[in-house]
């Protein structure tokens, strides 16, 4: 009986084996030709009550709050970051209006990462009735983004729409090779851990 369980025991471990590298070739293959795609989220974008642009970026997320502003399909916007002070260069160089009132900008602070950033920024939309909003970050971003605010801001009837800011910068497109390029490469793969460690962070602490 041990003899023939043996036998029979080896071609299933075998098989195992066997499924478990084809499985694992499969996800590399999807994710060299899906996984950059993935990340970026462009949707259709719908008027809301505020723009929130996160901190970061060097301005380009900014200016894509701005634009949105600009197109009327935001009627402010609501920055996020450690600091209020991490602002006054950009504000100055892309929006001096913001700074004299011109413009309604509201900045929030004491945020450390994107998930407190979806704390806060959720804590103000309660505040002043907020049912809108359009979370503006860097495209390889805004999947987490979108990721976290949407989690955060279930069951509150608050409607949440990412939107990257279609700036790249260094960084390669997801059309191009992005497996090639160091930092491409590290920065896709920083953001899919980011998403995975997320959903894993909820299986120890559902709250």
């Amino acid at each position: 009986m041990v003899r023939g369980s043996y036998r029979f025991g080896l071609p299933v471990f075998l098989f195992g084996v066997l499924a478990g590298i084809l499985c694992t070739i499969a996800v590399i293959l999807w994710a060299a030709f899906h996984l950059a795609d993935w990340l970026v989220v462009d949707g259709e974008i719908r008027p809301a009550d505020v723009a929130v642009v996160l901190g970061g970026g060097g301005g380009n997320r900014l200016r894509r709050g701005l634009e949105l502003y600009d197109q009327g399909l935001v009627d402010a916007l609501v920055l996020v970051d450690t600091r209020a002070r991490y602002w006054d260069g950009m504000l100055a160089r892309w929006c001096p209006d913001c700074r004299t009132g011109d413009k309604p900008v509201t900045i929030l602070t004491g945020s450390t990462s994107t998930w407190t950033d979806a704390q806060l920024v959720h804590a103000y939309c309660v505040k002043k009735g907020i049912e809108r909003i359009l979370v503006v970050t860097d495209p390889y971003h805004s999947r987490r983004a979108f990721t976290l605010f949407k989690w955060r801001f279930a069951g509150s009837g608050i409607h949440v729409t990412a939107v990257n800011s279609g700036d790249y910068r260094h960084l390669l497109l997801p059309t191009g090779k992005w497996w090639h390029d160091e930092a491409t490469a590290q920065r896709i793969v920083m953001e899919a851990v980011g998403i995975a460690a997320f959903f894993l962070s909820l299986l120890s602490d559902p709250e």
